[in-house]
């Protein structure tokens, strides 16, 4: 016992188990490895399915509630919950209507970037 009445813990031994990856025989030194079969566990079905639900029910909420705090709150409004709800949403063709790119612009919208971008 120590002077402040608790116990001191020893420190752990060098054959104790540890989380971290062991470190491969075959292989270089200094590079892990991470055979282990329980190391990286992939989710299940059930799993997966329920993160879609909810994730898309939240999106979802988010926007309505979006639609009535617009005209209620001054500034912004409802524009951050509609763009975080829209972010967790998903539904087939999301990736082409949100990718930026030249390839998304119109013929009159090229024509504007291009004129904007020449030097005078």
């Amino acid at each position: 016992m120590s002077v402040s009445g608790h116990s001191q813990s020893s420190p752990p031994s060098p054959s104790a188990p540890t989380n971290a990856p062991a470190v491969d025989a075959g292989s270089r030194p200094g590079v892990l490895s991470y055979a282990h079969p329980h190391f990286h566990r992939r989710p299940s079905v059930f799993a997966n399915w329920f993160w879609f639900v909810v994730k898309n029910v939240l999106g979802w909420l988010l926007i309505l509630t979006a639609m009535v705090m617009g005209p209620l709150v001054p500034g912004p409004g409802g524009l951050p919950l509609f763009l975080i709800g829209f972010g967790l949403i998903t539904f087939p063709g999301k990736r082409r209507i949100t990718a930026r790119g030249r390839a998304m612009l119109s013929g009159s919208a090229r024509l504007a970037d291009y004129l904007s971008f020449q030097e005078r």
